[in-house]
């Protein structure tokens, strides 16, 4: 394991979903309930994060963080996910989630260059009945309190998407 390597795993049950680096969890984020798509975590640094739908269609959610909205996640007509997230500094960075792959066991997060930021690549265990994404920053992309965000809403995203295409199959 890398420096660079982060681990996005689920919780049986809700979809409930933690932070890890290697084996140690660095945060936890909760659904507030079974069908909810709504949920929260308190980052390392103490403060809060929401992620909250703001239509009934399930397609534009913002990230809120100590009660402030910093960014918003989008769902286009091409399958792709829109991330906007405000930085410390104040400046809007826009990432670019795309799924590869036939089923999705893939995701690849562009920035707004259409250089690689980061990559999410799915396993699921069956003996836990859980997921685990490996995400592996990018050569050079440090890990801040944006990227703690960032990764949040990745796994927000995804969780979100996998849902969309099972429901679509059924």
């Amino acid at each position: 394991m890398s420096e660079q390597d982060y681990y996005l795993i689920s919780v049986p049950g809700k979809g409930d979903f933690g932070l890890h680096h290697g084996k140690q969890l660095l945060t936890a984020f909760t659904y507030d309930d079974w069908f909810s798509s709504r949920g929260r975590a308190t980052l390392a640094d103490g403060q809060t994060l929401e992620i909250r739908p703001r239509n009934m269609w399930w397609s534009h959610f913002d990230v809120v963080r100590n009660d402030v909205v910093v960014g918003d996640i989008t769902f286009n007509w091409k399958g792709q996910v829109i991330v906007t997230l405000q930085t410390a500094s104040g400046e809007q960075q826009g990432f670019k989630l795309k799924s590869q792959g036939i089923r999705g066991t893939r995701f690849v997060l562009e920035n707004e260059a259409q250089e690689q930021v980061l990559t999410l690549d799915l396993a699921f265990k069956w003996n836990k009945l859980n997921y685990e994404y490996h995400v592996q920053l990018a050569p050079g992309f440090p890990f801040s309190e944006t990227t703690e965000l960032l990764l949040f809403a990745c796994g927000y995203a995804t969780n979100l998407y996998m849902t969309m295409l099972l429901t679509a199959v059924l």
